[in-house]
């Protein structure tokens, strides 16, 4: 897990215009775990002039993680939850965009598999 956050403080860092001295502030916001053992997980990293939310998975047995989905800002009230063993469910409220990392809808490490799906719903703001 420490690779993954240092990975993305890096990705953060390069895409920058500030300071490579200011740090990051890094939120982990939710946790939850599937009955197989795959952890999901809402990390949030901020600092002056720029943000960034990101849903990782790290795959059951201690494997390698994969980022899900990630998005522009802080504080999206993003909820995760395990539909089955192998399907992650990341629902937000309808006008967050959330953009897909390279690794699509489904996160593969070796034989395992998880599927990521894309939920809206409804706040009394956007109701």
């Amino acid at each position: 897990m420490r690779n993954l956050l240092g990975l993305f403080i890096l990705i953060l860092a390069s895409c920058s215009k500030h300071d490579a001295e200011t740090p990051y502030e890094i939120n982990r916001t939710m946790t939850v775990v599937s009955g197989a053992g795959h952890e999901a997980y809402i990390v949030e990293a901020s600092r002056e002039g720029s943000s960034n939310t990101q849903v990782i998975v790290d795959f059951a047995g201690g494997e390698r993680g994969a980022g899900a989905v990630n998005s522009l800002g802080t504080e999206l009230d993003l909820l995760i939850e395990w539909k089955d063993n192998e399907t992650l469910v990341v629902s937000k409220p309808v006008g967050v965009d959330l953009s897909r990392n390279a690794s699509g809808e489904v996160l593969q490490c070796g034989e395992q598999k998880v599927d990521v799906i894309i939920e809206n719903y409804e706040t009394a703001e956007n109701a």
